[in-house]
């Protein structure tokens, strides 16, 4: 996984994983939580990791 930069310093995020339908995130927690085309569905992932790639 690829640790987070928290560029705005209020994010649970410490980690995420980008995959061709999928995004891993890991919180600080240490849960882990798995996007997908399932949950919350393949249009919200695509918009999730293109706001990854560009931000």
């Amino acid at each position: 996984m690829t640790p987070y930069q928290n560029f705005g310093g209020d994010s649970g995020v410490s980690a995420h994983e980008i995959a061709s339908t999928s995004i891993k995130v890991k919180f600080k927690t240490g849960a882990v939580y798995l996007y997908d085309c399932s949950k919350p569905r393949l249009s919200h992932v695509e918009q999730m990791k293109f706001r990854k790639r560009f931000k």
